[in-house]
């Protein structure tokens, strides 16, 4: 709940300039589309559910387990990410390089251990089926497939994709 309304007082500008703001004001030759942002939705939702699915026990607990400590990570380095990036100056031309530096740097760090934690869930969900014994050893539940490995993998992607730019 924290993550979404981190991001939504950053979308609305209640935390300073929007992303879209700065990501104007600091453009690169990939810088994505404004729609391709959406994807957040997807991936809000997706965690949200698996979030609620773990904690009733519709997640297999080994799952849990392993995923829960790195999404937090991911989520955290997320929510420290939105608030150091919206501090970013506005207008980089009025700002010197240690300022922008001072916001960036920080931020850039933050994203790139919100993809170590997400790369960090994926592997501990795998292991997690690795662990099974032989016998007991059925594959992810279509469940933990929608709601846990798949958001996990969409996440880690988008994440990626952000740290390259």
């Amino acid at each position: 709940a924290c993550l979404v309304a981190i991001n939504a007082a950053a979308a609305s500008g209640k935390l300073g300039p929007t992303n879209a703001q700065i990501s104007g004001a600091y453009p690169t030759l990939i810088t994505p589309a404004g729609f391709t942002f959406a994807i957040w939705g997807p991936i809000f939702l997706l965690q949200g559910a698996g979030s609620l699915c773990m904690a009733v026990g519709l997640i297999h607990a080994k799952a849990t387990a392993a995923v829960a400590p790195a999404w937090l990570a991911a989520w955290f380095a997320e929510c420290a990410w939105q608030l150091v990036f919206c501090r970013a100056p506005p207008r980089p031309a009025l700002a010197s390089s240690r300022e922008k530096l001072l916001v960036l740097g920080p931020a850039a760090v933050m994203l790139l251990a919100a993809q170590g934690s997400m790369l960090a869930a994926g592997v501990r969900l795998r292991r997690s089926l690795e662990d099974e014994p032989e016998e007991d050893h059925q594959g992810p539940s279509l469940l933990r497939t929608v709601a846990v490995d798949f958001p996990t993998g969409l996440n880690a992607g988008w994440l990626a994709a952000a740290s390259g730019i």
